[in-house]
């Protein structure tokens, strides 16, 4: 862990991706069009993340939105590209993430490695499973006073707050102005 001050998740994110993902992307990807966000779950996404936060599901991490044709192509390279390439650690943070001992599965904790491949937090997508993912949201289907009344208010922050740090495509800048706010309807329900 980073001795000194905390650096909030979001920002660490923005660093990141601008000094260590995209440099990797640009020089083995050049025409790769791509979001990076850091928007889903944590405490990190809602600018809640403090030293005590920070000990599991935290840490440098992107999610990278791809157009699905792009996703086909390159996720699997993407992912071992970085698994291969990245820094062992990243602003004093261990980039490498491992289980938690003894906590729910898929809970994870930064790791210092100097072993390859690592176990990043480079996570590529696209809006599509993303919002079907953390919705159960076929993006194709127009939203219905349902969905709404049946989403999870916390995954729709998740989703719509965050940061974007770049949106070539502009597909995750449209996904996320979708569930910006609730239709009139919904809203005078709630």
């Amino acid at each position: 862990m980073k001795s000194g001050g905390f650096l909030p998740g979001l920002e660490l994110s923005r660093r990141f991706y601008a000094e260590a993902v995209r440099p990797l992307l640009d020089q083995h990807f050049p025409a790769l069009q791509h979001a990076a966000a850091q928007i889903g779950t944590g405490s990190d996404i809602l600018d809640f993340d403090d030293p005590i936060s920070a000990d599991h599901d935290w840490g440098p991490a992107v999610t990278l939105v791809l157009r699905e044709a792009a996703w086909e192509a390159h996720a699997d390279a993407i992912e071992e590209l970085m698994a291969q390439q990245l820094p062992f650690t990243f602003l004093g943070y261990p980039v490498h993430s491992a289980q938690a001992p003894g906590e729910d599965p898929g809970t994870s904790i930064m790791t210092l490695t100097h072993e390859r491949p690592i176990s990043h937090s480079v996570w590529p997508t696209t809006v599509r499973r993303m919002f079907k993912g953390h919705l159960d949201w076929d993006i194709d289907q127009p939203l219905s006073v349902v969905d709404w009344l049946t989403f999870p208010s916390q995954l729709l922050r998740g989703l719509t707050g965050g940061a974007v740090h770049i949106d070539q495509t502009g597909e995750l800048t449209v996904g996320r102005q979708q569930l910006a706010w609730y239709p009139e309807d919904v809203w005078r329900y709630m």
